[in-house]
């Protein structure tokens, strides 16, 4: 859960605009359809692309928390 949220994102802007978050492999927007979207690659990670914070219950009834490095959360199970 912790690496799903980590991951780099993506943010679209009207019909053409593709903001990527770095982090994205350099050929990421390569495999877009030529001529269809503007891509705007940005450095780093972004509150731009938002924030999560999750709570996971596994299949065994243990919990598991994560929280955005992108706003300073930290997910914690007491």
């Amino acid at each position: 859960m912790g690496e799903a949220i980590d991951a780099p994102r993506f943010h679209v802007v009207g019909r053409r605009q593709l903001h990527l978050e770095g982090g994205w492999p350099p050929a990421a927007a390569d495999e877009l359809p030529q001529g269809k979207w503007e891509v705007i690659p940005w450095q780093g990670l972004n509150l731009y692309f938002g924030g999560v914070s999750a709570v996971e219950l596994r299949a065994d009834g243990s919990l598991d928390a994560a929280g955005d490095p992108r706003r300073g959360g930290h997910g914690i199970v007491v």
